[in-house]
């Protein structure tokens, strides 16, 4: 069995930091978070850095080129908390000289003033849940805030000095028509932000959503519509300026410099990252393990100086190459690189999985030449039909 060779002296590396609060949940989540839970908040930023504390000799050799904060709905914690951790992650691990730092927020999670505030204290990026700009899905998806909250948190955004803004949107909504879809996009488009992320809604178990499809309550877009949507959707961010540069991310083209999330991009490419937090994933490029998504057995075992519970595997060279081929497939105009597979675990990824390159080749679903592989443009909406080919 092949073995992953270590990764090279001084590698990048991104920082993922989960903050599991919210002010409720959403009808669709399925992610680790709590409503309503602001008397954990100091116990669980307490307990995030003595993980950190208990990480960092582990990650010393690393340079971190991303943090990103997610959750859960960060902002919900007190700005000058927020800036506190932000600050102090900045400063306990290595980072590269222009670090990347995103925070996830919601609308009616913000203002100015506490923009500002993140601002002063590193952040350079903020991810905006906006989702749909119409009152009706805001409904379905039990979202807290309006689309008139939506323009005055983008506006607050500039006003406090960010100028790397990304948009998350949804489509395949239940009751979302091919006009409110093209209305959201039209709304989003004419804010300008540098970054837009639109995905496909997923009915995930034991969710409200799940439960009102279960009922009769709620019916969900077939595959047809969706598709449509998704047509729709590149068309119209491709005359706004916008690149596609993954299946469900594009970023503006003209404003120089490049404006594609850092940190997702490691996720993409298969590199390293550190995550803390509950929930929370880890891999180091041979080792991926994920903390437990137990609140009380984090805080617990956090508060004993010792690393929360979590589930590792570790990956040969073959479960690695086509991992790193699913994801980097998703990169559509990158794809993955023989060369690069090769140089990096040893293997012939061609030789491999010849009889599956030939065959989707054949169909139409990708691109491959002697360099390197991509998805064809007409598989990006039918994605995953290619992606588990390689797993």
């Amino acid at each position: 069995m092949t073995e992953i060779a270590p990764t090279s002296a001084q590698p990048q590396a991104g920082l993922y930091v989960h903050i599991p609060f919210c002010r409720s949940r959403c009808a669709y989540c399925d992610f680790t978070t709590f409503a309503d839970a602001s008397l954990y908040i100091p116990r669980y930023l307490a307990a995030l850095r003595r993980e950190l504390a208990l990480s960092r000799a582990a990650w010393q050799g690393y340079r971190f080129d991303s943090l990103y904060i997610g959750g859960g709905t960060p902002t919900i914690l007190p700005p000058g908390e927020l800036a506190a951790l932000v600050a102090e992650l900045l400063d306990e691990l290595t980072f590269t000289p222009d670090p990347e730092v995103t925070v996830e927020a919601n609308p009616d999670s913000v203002t100015s003033a506490g923009l500002q505030t993140l601002v002063d204290a590193g952040v350079n990026r903020l991810s905006l849940g906006v989702q749909s700009w119409q009152a009706g899905e805001l409904g379905v998806l039990g979202r807290c805030h309006s689309a008139a909250q939506a323009g005055r948190a983008i506006e607050a955004a500039r006003f406090a000095g960010i100028r790397n803004l990304s948009l998350d949107l949804m489509l395949g909504l239940p009751g979302q028509s091919l006009a409110s879809w093209r209305d959201t996009l039209t709304h989003s488009i004419a804010y300008s932000p540098e970054h837009i992320s639109a995905y496909t809604l997923t009915l995930e178990e034991d969710t409200q959503l799940a439960r009102s499809v279960a009922h009769g309550e709620v019916v969900l877009l077939d595959n047809e519509a969706c598709a449509d949507q998704y047509a729709l959707l590149r068309q119209m961010l491709a005359v706004a300026g916008y690149d596609q540069y993954e299946l469900s991310n594009w970023a503006r083209s003209e404003c120089g410099g490049d404006l594609r999330s850092r940190h997702n991009l490691h996720y993409w490419r298969n590199q390293p990252y550190l995550g803390l937090g509950l929930a929370a994933f880890s891999y180091d490029g041979i080792h991926r393990w994920g903390n437990s998504r137990d609140l009380a057995g984090y805080l617990a075992s956090l508060k004993r100086g010792e690393l929360p519970p979590r589930e590792s595997e570790h990956l040969n060279a073959k479960a690695a190459l086509g991992e790193t081929i699913m994801l980097g497939l998703r990169l559509v105009r990158e794809g993955v690189r023989w060369e690069s597979l090769s140089a990096r675990f040893g293997l012939d990824a061609r030789a491999i999985y010849a009889q599956q390159i030939e065959e989707l080749a054949q169909a139409g679903w990708l691109e491959a030449d002697d360099q390197s592989m991509r998805l064809a443009p007409r598989a990006y909406y039918l994605a995953n039909v290619v992606l588990r080919e390689f797993v």
